[in-house]
């Protein structure tokens, strides 16, 4: 109704960036239907030059809150997701990708490579600063066994779910719960690596 056409890979990436907000998607649409003039397409670069990435930043401040041992903080912020209709799966896919972001800032950053080095290798610069910033951050709140350890959790949640084992919800909620529980064995080991090197 807004007299526009929009391509699948602008699609995916709006309900990557809202969360699957319906509400909030009909308003960024309008905003994206008003930039093209209401007609014409919308494609995945204007997506990306005009709809802030809510549901990203919201992915980096779970994992900050994993990071942190926050349970309270990160199991009602899995709740937030899981009341606006996002899949357990969708999710538990986001937070594999993150961490697995995560583990590759940290081993670049091992290596003595530059800010904008990391963000090349990465594909992350794209998006801005602000994506390299977080995982650099975030890689120092995690030592590289415990990574390790989460992927493995993060594994297992999905066969939990996909054989039916665990009902989705209790699944991502262990896990986070997981995560927090896990400590941490030498908390500035990542921190001088990615000094000293």
């Amino acid at each position: 109704h807004k007299h526009v056409s929009i391509d699948g890979a602008a699609v995916a990436l709006l309900a990557t960036s809202t969360g699957n907000d319906l509400r909030r998607i009909d308003q960024e649409l309008e905003k994206l239907a008003a930039y093209v003039g209401y007609q014409g397409s919308i494609n995945r670069e204007t997506v990306q030059n005009l709809v802030p990435p809510v549901f990203e930043e919201k992915i980096f401040s779970l994992v900050d809150a994993l990071g942190q041992r926050n349970v309270r903080t990160a199991t009602r912020m899995l709740e937030e997701f899981l009341d606006n209709r996002v899949n357990e799966l969708y999710l538990l896919t986001m937070i594999a990708r993150q961490f697995r972001l995560i583990i590759g800032a940290q081993d670049l950053a091992g290596r003595g490579m530059s800010f904008s080095e990391i963000g090349k290798q990465l594909n992350a610069s794209s998006r801005n600063d602000f994506v390299v910033r977080k995982l650099l951050q975030q890689a120092q709140m995690f030592d590289p066994s415990e990574l390790v350890r989460v992927q493995e959790m993060i594994l297992a949640t999905d066969q939990a779910i996909k054989t039916g084992k665990m009902e989705p919800t209790l699944a991502i909620q262990t896990l986070a719960i997981s995560i927090c529980a896990h400590r941490r064995s030498s908390p500035q080991k990542a921190r001088s690596s990615a000094r000293t090197r």
